[in-house]
């Protein structure tokens, strides 16, 4: 303020006029342009300008973000040279995430059993803490191994009977574990092909990696096995995100038993699992009618339209909404809509037990 105020008096001074008008013309520019005129177009065209602005602060965003992991691996150059220790950052569930594990096993009708179940998991939780993946180590011998060169007709033909949604791929030993597949990869894929074609890298770990950190890097890779390894290198098992949602939960028992006996999980006939993507654009009828259920919600409404009234008209990726029996999330975003929906059930469903539903 003080250097435009002392500017316009030196524009004054060159043109020839009175410098002691020159604060007329600064209320004009400035309180006027400046300031009143930008706060009312805001108020009436709020909506116009948020959209006009969306894109600048949105590639701001972008150019930050990479300015910010720039300057972080900086920093952590010179952590390294200095020998300064590294910090990993705290684990932590949100009220939200909490409140979302409550609701997935429906224990709202009882309060006294909802508040024991909140109490168990904050307990186990802090165990996990002092807790390293050793407790919940799966031995190779638990998931079918196969040399890395072999091909899918192979692995068909000697593929055990087995309750693991998994295979291990190895090279020369069995404990140099090199790739996992998971099984439903393999049921379209052509019999002549190499399996290393369908292969992830697994993530290896440490026989002493703390389970909450395990469980934090579950978070954000997406992935649900890691192998560990011995000082030597040498694969002494699997971890898995089942063993450690166990190890915070307990067992379910309508599965854990199956497991224990040999035998894959099984539904009744009438029972469904939902794991599916679905556009935007789908309106919540014709959700009702492909998945034989009936949502307490408008069925005119898009499954986009549905996220914004529930998480406000910008959702992020991955934000979600429960309703029951059904978890539906934000796949895809773009700058103005919801592309993608992933809708997810919580716990198997019975489809006859819904009124009104057309098989």
């Amino acid at each position: 303020m003080q250097i435009g105020s002392e500017a316009s008096r030196r524009l004054y001074t060159s043109l020839g006029i009175n410098p002691d008008l020159a604060p007329f013309t600064q209320v004009i520019l400035v309180l006027i342009l400046a300031e009143l005129v930008p706060i009312f177009v805001a108020r009436r065209h709020s909506e116009a300008l948020a959209l006009w602005g969306t894109p600048i602060i949105y590639f701001s965003a972008k150019v930050l973000r990479l300015l910010i992991a720039v300057f972080q691996y900086i920093v952590q150059i010179l952590d390294r040279l200095m020998g300064a220790p590294s910090h990993t950052p705290a684990f932590f569930l949100s009220r939200e995430e909490l409140q979302g594990i409550v609701e997935a096993f429906d224990l709202e009708a009882d309060s006294q059993i909802a508040s024991d179940t909140v109490s168990t998991l904050s307990r186990n939780l802090f165990r996990l803490r002092a807790k390293n993946v050793q407790a919940v180590l799966l031995p190779l011998t638990h998931f079918p191994l196969f040399p890395a060169h072999s091909t899918i007709t192979q692995i068909r033909q000697h593929l055990p009977d087995t309750s693991s949604a998994h295979i291990l791929l190895y090279d020369g030993r069995h404990d140099n574990i090199v790739g996992t597949i998971n099984l439903r990869a393999l049921i379209h894929a052509d019999p002549e092909e190499s399996v290393r074609k369908y292969a992830s890298l697994p993530r290896f770990l440490s026989d002493q990696s703390p389970l909450i950190e395990v469980l934090d890097g579950f978070r954000s890779n997406n992935q649900s096995l890691e192998v560990v390894l011995d000082l030597q290198g040498r694969a002494l098992g699997i971890v898995t995100l089942e063993a450690i949602i166990e190890e915070l939960f307990g067992k379910i028992p309508s599965i854990s038993r199956e497991k224990e006996e040999g035998k894959p999980p099984t539904l009744r006939p009438t029972e469904m699992v939902v794991d599916r993507s679905f556009s935007g654009d789908t309106t919540v009828g014709q959700l009702n009618q492909q998945l034989h259920v009936l949502l307490p919600c408008d069925e005119t409404l898009t499954l986009s339209d549905l996220l914004r009234s529930r998480l406000g008209p910008h959702p992020d990726k991955g934000e979600s909404i429960l309703i029951a029996p059904f978890e539906i999330s934000v796949a895809e975003v773009s700058l103005l809509s919801i592309e993608t929906v992933k809708v997810k059930t919580l716990a198997p469903y019975s489809a006859t037990s819904l009124p009104n539903i057309e098989h």
